[in-house]
């Protein structure tokens, strides 16, 4: 699954480089950049401002349109502080993974936007991989119960993102927004027993509901 969603991005792509485009800045057309997101965890209002889950990774896009830019993008995270969604689990749990993602992002015409200038919509789709990664502390693993445990997972999402993006220095590239998100079907679980295989599958999910991303790139 993971090789098809790359050929679709890598087609898609190759076939925007391939459009006259009346947008760039000074005729650069491709931005590369690195970026990191963060969510909250949903447990209490109090976890919520104080406990989130972190992603890191990078994009390279190209601008498509005087309005358009189409980005790819992979990203790696670690979630933790399973034991407060089960008591299966210990601290050193964790449910590891990646993503491959394709997105639109409009400039706002209205806003003053320009591509790769100023406020945007963002509209992605996600592939993600995910496994479940036993600490040598986990109570089941202990006790040879290691079948009970989730294994792999794997969703495709759907996002919307609102943010803005500048130029600096005539190259460098930077933005940063709020992104909104969240599965739209599950492709594939192993391991472990309905409840616990349920509950990494809902984990993968809190991360999508919400984010705040910031990115950091060149423009080429």
């Amino acid at each position: 699954m993971r090789r098809i969603f790359l050929l679709l991005a890598l087609l898609a792509t190759t076939g925007l480089f391939a459009q006259k485009s009346s947008g760039g800045y000074f005729g650069r057309k491709v931005i590369v950049q690195g970026q990191l997101a963060y969510s909250p965890t949903y447990l209490s209002f109090k976890e919520f401002f104080y406990r989130w889950d972190f992603q890191y990774g990078g994009s390279a896009g190209i601008v498509a349109g005087r309005y358009k830019q189409v980005n790819i993008s992979w990203n790696i995270w670690s979630l933790g502080n399973l034991p407060a969604y089960d008591s299966a689990f210990v601290k050193a749990d964790r449910v590891k993974g990646m993503d491959y993602g394709i997105s639109l992002r409009r400039f706002r015409k209205n806003r003053g936007g320009v591509a790769p200038i100023g406020k945007f919509m963002d509209y992605g789709i996600t592939y993600s991989q995910a496994r479940f990664v036993a600490s040598a502390t986990n109570p089941l693993l202990a006790q040879g119960l290691e079948a009970d445990l989730p294994k792999r997972t794997n969703q495709i999402a759907a996002h919307i993102a609102f943010g803005t993006q500048g130029l600096f220095w005539n190259r460098v590239i930077a933005n940063t927004g709020l992104r909104f998100g969240g599965p739209i079907v599950s492709l594939g679980e192993s391991g472990g027993t309905s409840r616990l295989l349920h509950f990494t599958r809902n984990r993968m999910q809190t991360r999508n509901y919400f984010s705040v991303f910031f990115g950091v790139g060149i423009l080429l």
